[in-house]
C-alpha cells in the first residue's frame, strides 16, 4: 500500500473512532441514571433513611431538591396520595419533615393535609 493512501485510511479509522466515541459520550450524559428519584409516597421517603446517619446532602442527592427548606435547616417534601372510595376520588398531600441536628437526621415529622 503506498503512504498516501495509507495516510488516507488512517485519517478515515481515525474519524470513525472519534465519532464512535462522540456517540457513547452523548448516549452516557443523555442516560442520567444518578438523577435523584423522589419516592411516590412519604412511608418509602422515611423507609430510606436513617436516624443519626442520613446527611442533609446525601438526603437532596437521594431525592432531590426539598419542596421546602425550615428555618432550623429542615428538609421539607410532599407527597400526593389520591384514594377512591366508591366513585368519589380523595386527593391529599401528605408532609414528611426532616430535622437534622450536628448535621444528621434527628427527627422525621408526618403531617396530612
Amino acid at each position: 500500500m503506498d503512504p498516501s493512501r495509507r495516510a488516507t485510511v488512517s485519517r478515515c479509522l481515525a474519524l470513525i473512532a472519534l465519532a464512535f466515541a462522540s456517540v457513547l459520550g452523548v448516549w452516557s450524559c443523555a442516560r442520567d441514571d444518578a438523577a435523584p428519584a423522589r419516592p411516590r409516597d412519604a412511608a418509602k421517603a422515611v423507609r430510606q433513611v436513617r436516624l443519626g446517619s442520613t446527611t442533609p446532602r446525601a438526603m437532596e442527592e437521594r431525592f432531590g431538591v426539598a419542596d421546602e427548606d425550615g428555618p432550623d435547616g429542615a428538609l421539607v417534601y410532599r407527597f400526593g396520595i389520591t384514594r377512591r372510595h366508591g366513585t368519589e376520588t380523595l386527593t391529599e398531600v401528605e408532609t414528611v419533615t426532616f430535622h437534622f441536628t450536628k448535621a444528621v437526621l434527628s427527627r422525621v415529622c408526618r403531617t396530612r393535609s
